[in-house]
Protein backbone atom coordinates (compact mmCIF):
# COMPACT_ATOMS: atom_id res chain seq x y z
CA UNK A 1 0.00 0.00 0.00
CA UNK A 2 2.73 2.60 1.07
CA UNK A 3 4.20 1.64 -2.39
CA UNK A 4 1.93 2.74 -4.24
CA UNK A 5 0.93 5.23 -2.16
CA UNK A 6 4.54 7.04 -2.91
CA UNK A 7 4.81 6.58 -6.71
CA UNK A 8 0.90 7.32 -7.81
CA UNK A 9 2.85 7.23 -11.43
CA UNK A 10 3.61 3.61 -11.07
CA UNK A 11 2.81 1.61 -14.58
CA UNK A 12 4.99 -1.16 -13.96
CA UNK A 13 5.45 -3.89 -11.72
CA UNK A 14 7.29 -7.21 -10.77
CA UNK A 15 6.53 -8.52 -7.56
CA UNK A 16 6.50 -11.46 -5.88
CA UNK A 17 4.02 -12.37 -3.26
CA UNK A 18 4.31 -14.89 -0.61
CA UNK A 19 0.85 -14.36 1.54
CA UNK A 20 0.02 -15.82 4.49
CA UNK A 21 -3.98 -15.54 5.20
CA UNK A 22 -3.53 -13.74 9.00
CA UNK A 23 -1.00 -11.24 6.66
CA UNK A 24 -3.36 -10.38 3.85
CA UNK A 25 -4.29 -6.34 4.18
CA UNK A 26 -7.77 -5.05 2.03
CA UNK A 27 -5.91 -3.29 -1.09
CA UNK A 28 -7.80 -0.50 -2.97
CA UNK A 29 -7.77 -0.20 -6.33
CA UNK A 30 -4.32 1.16 -7.92
CA UNK A 31 -5.41 2.59 -11.55
CA UNK A 32 -1.91 3.76 -12.68
CA UNK A 33 -0.65 0.04 -13.05
CA UNK A 34 -0.78 -1.44 -16.72
CA UNK A 35 1.20 -4.28 -16.54
CA UNK A 36 2.40 -6.83 -14.40
CA UNK A 37 4.65 -9.80 -13.79
CA UNK A 38 3.81 -11.51 -10.49
CA UNK A 39 5.10 -14.42 -8.40
CA UNK A 40 2.38 -15.21 -6.04
CA UNK A 41 2.38 -17.91 -3.40
CA UNK A 42 -0.51 -17.99 -1.39
CA UNK A 43 -4.15 -18.93 -1.60
CA UNK A 44 -6.49 -18.14 -4.85
CA UNK A 45 -9.04 -15.96 -3.25
CA UNK A 46 -6.00 -13.80 -2.29
CA UNK A 47 -4.39 -13.57 -5.64
CA UNK A 48 -8.38 -12.68 -7.00
CA UNK A 49 -8.41 -10.16 -4.63
CA UNK A 50 -5.06 -8.55 -5.47
CA UNK A 51 -5.64 -8.83 -9.50
CA UNK A 52 -9.58 -7.56 -8.98
CA UNK A 53 -7.88 -4.01 -7.79
CA UNK A 54 -5.67 -3.58 -10.79
CA UNK A 55 -8.60 -2.30 -13.57
CA UNK A 56 -6.62 -0.96 -16.09
CA UNK A 57 -3.93 -4.27 -16.34
CA UNK A 58 -3.06 -4.18 -20.21
CA UNK A 59 -0.26 -7.06 -19.97
CA UNK A 60 -0.54 -9.98 -16.86
CA UNK A 61 2.24 -12.67 -16.68
CA UNK A 62 1.63 -14.65 -13.70
CA UNK A 63 3.90 -17.95 -11.81
CA UNK A 64 1.41 -19.77 -9.28
CA UNK A 65 1.84 -21.98 -7.22
CA UNK A 66 -1.61 -22.75 -7.19
CA UNK A 67 -4.39 -24.17 -9.36
CA UNK A 68 -6.38 -21.77 -11.13
CA UNK A 69 -8.82 -24.05 -13.98
CA UNK A 70 -9.36 -21.73 -17.29
CA UNK A 71 -12.63 -21.17 -16.22
CA UNK A 72 -11.96 -19.73 -13.28
CA UNK A 73 -8.96 -17.66 -15.28
CA UNK A 74 -12.56 -16.27 -17.64
CA UNK A 75 -14.05 -15.54 -14.56
CA UNK A 76 -11.54 -13.13 -12.95
CA UNK A 77 -10.57 -11.23 -16.67
CA UNK A 78 -14.47 -11.02 -17.70
CA UNK A 79 -15.26 -9.58 -14.01
CA UNK A 80 -12.03 -7.50 -12.98
CA UNK A 81 -9.55 -7.29 -15.80
CA UNK A 82 -11.53 -5.84 -18.75
CA UNK A 83 -8.54 -4.21 -20.91
CA UNK A 84 -6.06 -7.16 -20.25
CA UNK A 85 -4.96 -7.92 -23.73
CA UNK A 86 -1.80 -9.92 -22.84
CA UNK A 87 -1.59 -12.93 -20.67
CA UNK A 88 0.70 -15.56 -19.25
CA UNK A 89 0.95 -18.36 -16.96
CA UNK A 90 2.55 -20.56 -15.28
CA UNK A 91 1.33 -22.84 -12.97
CA UNK A 92 3.27 -25.16 -10.42
CA UNK A 93 0.45 -27.30 -8.46
CA UNK A 94 1.20 -30.99 -6.56
CA UNK A 95 -2.56 -32.54 -5.43
CA UNK A 96 -2.65 -33.21 -1.66
CA UNK A 97 -2.43 -37.50 -1.18
CA UNK A 98 -6.62 -37.30 -1.45
CA UNK A 99 -6.82 -35.46 -4.26
CA UNK A 100 -6.88 -37.20 -7.90
CA UNK A 101 -4.90 -35.29 -10.39
CA UNK A 102 -7.44 -36.15 -13.36
CA UNK A 103 -10.80 -34.73 -11.47
CA UNK A 104 -8.59 -31.77 -10.19
CA UNK A 105 -7.28 -30.93 -13.67
CA UNK A 106 -10.43 -31.46 -15.41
Amino acid sequence: ADLCRNTPNLRHLSAWFVVEYNEFQILKPIYSITRLNITFYGLENMLEHVLENLPNLYQLKCDLNVYISGYQWESIIKKSLPKLKIFQVKMRFTPSNNQNIDEKLN
